[in-house]
């Protein structure tokens, strides 16, 4: 995935405290789920802003999310990239975005009811994919043919049979760690 790392002056398995960007709940669960069950430790974590410096300052590792991560440098420190430690540790890939809709949002009076809509709506941001590349580009410094790669090999657009494995899993886990309530079986369109 490659846009939520833990950046760590010291090995995952002697990381002692962890600065959280909180800008993904999902990803804040999973770096302190890996670090418990892959790696053996459990740091003491601290809600911080996405600097780097400032994070690395007063704890051992922080969890960059987004373009921040993306434009985080990375000599010298220890690089998780979540995506992949999740896919290594479990064989499934990891699932950090889903388009959802509310039990109680009301039914829409056409065929497939709002899955029409999101079906489109992924449709239209594909066919813009140079226009998002270019703006990415500027933004977060990467050349263009990094950030084609990263939206069409890293990030997959569907939702199959590994996907919903992997977000099972993850939800056991996060509610056997008490990052979660009880488990809620998940319903798909």
């Amino acid at each position: 995935m490659r846009s939520v790392v833990v950046l760590s002056k010291v090995p995952p398995e002697q990381i002692r405290s962890l600065a959280l960007d909180t800008s993904s709940r999902t990803s804040v669960v999973l770096a302190q789920l890996l670090l418990r069950e892959r790696y053996g430790v459990s740091p003491a974590v601290v809600d911080m802003g996405p600097d780097l410096p400032a994070m690395l300052e007063a704890n051992d590792a922080a969890l960059m999310i987004g373009d921040a991560a993306m434009r985080a440098p990375r000599q010298g420190l220890f690089v998780l990239d979540l995506a992949e430690e999740w896919h290594s540790w479990t064989g499934l890939p990891f699932v950090f975005a889903l388009w959802l809709v509310r039990k109680d949002a009301p039914e829409l009076p056409v065929p497939g009811g709002v899955a029409p809509f999101f079906h489109k709506s992924l449709e239209i941001g594909l066919s813009q994919l140079p226009e998002i590349v270019e703006e990415a580009r500027r933004t977060i410094g990467w050349t263009k043919i990094e950030l084609q790669e990263y939206l069409t090999e890293n990030i997959s657009y569907t939702l199959g049979e590994a996907e919903r494995e992997s977000l099972a899993l993850f939800f056991e886990k996060a509610v056997r760690h008490g990052f979660a309530p009880k488990e809620k079986p998940l319903r798909f369109l």
